[in-house]
């Protein structure tokens, strides 16, 4: 008991709150996502999924590593699903992860493996927004 004293002596509780959210945010951001049997028979990772599409009455998730999974969804009921894991709405159909975003101009949203998704100017000043928010995420 008393080694555990000597050690965590010179611990500042502050510091260490700060140093242990942040370890746990990073860990989040990599393990959270959910489950959906219906689509797929394991974890969905929100960090895996690039591109959620919605087209024909279905929800197609585009995943990083080349899966395509889809499902009966309202993209509302998915908009609502990912708002807290930096996606945004590009245009009436598409939402896009921002971590995979390389760049964007008034037509188009590249992603990181060359994949273009259309940008609506209805939805360009929420994609500024998520940009910059990312970025102040990153520093």
């Amino acid at each position: 008991a008393s080694a555990n004293r000597y050690f965590f002596k010179f611990l500042k509780r502050d510091l260490f709150m700060r140093e242990f959210s942040s370890l746990m945010k990073d860990y989040l951001e990599i393990y959270e996502g959910f489950v959906d049997l219906d689509m797929y028979p394991k974890k969905i990772y929100y960090k895996d999924i690039m591109d959620v599409h919605y087209y024909n009455r279905k929800i197609w998730l585009y995943m990083s590593d080349g899966r395509v999974l889809s499902r009966f969804d309202s993209l509302k009921h998915w908009k609502e699903l990912l708002k807290d894991h930096l996606f945004v709405q590009t245009y009436k159909s598409y939402l896009v992860n921002m971590k995979f975003v390389s760049d964007y101009d008034d037509w188009n949203v590249h992603l990181h493996k060359g994949v273009d998704i259309p940008l609506s100017r209805n939805f360009r000043k929420e994609l500024d927004e998520m940009y910059f928010e990312l970025l102040r995420r990153i520093l």
